[in-house]
């Protein structure tokens, strides 16, 4: 006859009838063995074995069920994978410590983050942006009308588009191109060589009159009024 003798249940701490022909003697009464607790995901009960090193939390089958919810996609940085679940309406491209890398503002040089997935990643801080564009003004071009961009920091502000703050007009003395500036108040009718050239240099003094209707082109320097402005004849000479 097979020998009995009696060990501490583990969990009531109660006597524990156990034969020693048994290879896997039993720590637990029956009634104490086993307990219950719900399941993480589905919320229903799950019996647990109080010897189990490692007890569920989960069902089986619902555990199952979630992982069939996930899938597996290259990292499009690092080419490693990444878990996406199946509900996401726009799945990451990127791990998040690979979707992020920093580059330096090209306006203050602090660093700024920028996302991969950028299509058009930006150069500068927002808040550099806009402090240099409040540096620029708009003004209406003098001659055409039309917005030119003004720097507020430039000592000369100008009223003209580079294209539309010179004309030419025909020089009264050589006929040739004479560049005009639109700001200039009191521009000239002569190329200053051509002046400086047919003015006379003996003789009684010229009045200012005289000196101004050469210089516009208005008199000959005889003192005659010019019938063709812009040609000369050797006779003023």
């Amino acid at each position: 006859m097979a020998n009995w003798y009696t060990v501490e249940c583990r969990h009531c701490r109660g006597e524990l009838h156990v034969n020693e022909d048994w290879s896997d003697p039993p720590q637990y009464h029956k009634e104490c063995a086993w307990y219950e607790e719900d399941c993480e995901i589905c919320g229903q009960p799950m019996r647990i074995h109080r010897a189990w090193d490692n007890p569920p939390r989960v069902h089986k089958a619902c555990r199952e069920a979630k992982a069939a919810e996930w899938y597996e996609r290259q990292c499009s940085h690092c080419r490693l994978p990444i878990k996406i679940h199946r509900s996401w309406g726009d799945p990451p491209e990127y791990h998040k410590d690979c979707a992020w890398f920093e580059r330096s503002c090209e306006i203050c040089g602090h660093s700024m983050r920028i996302h991969r997935g950028w299509d058009n990643p930006p150069s500068a801080h927002k808040e550099c942006i806009a402090e240099k564009k409040a540096q620029w003004i708009e003004r209406a071009c003098k001659h055409c009308g039309d917005s030119m961009r003004i720097h507020k920091a430039w000592d000369t502000q100008p009223e003209y588009h580079k294209e539309c703050a010179w004309y030419e007009v025909s020089c009264a003395i050589c006929g040739r191109d004479l560049r005009i500036h639109r700001a200039w108040e009191k521009p000239p009718r002569s190329h200053k060589e051509c002046f400086q050239r047919y003015a006379p240099t003996t003789g009684p003094p010229v009045s200012e009159p005289t000196k101004r209707g050469w210089k516009t082109g208005e008199l000959s320097f005889h003192g005659v009024l010019r019938k063709r402005p812009g040609l000369l004849t050797r006779q003023a000479e």
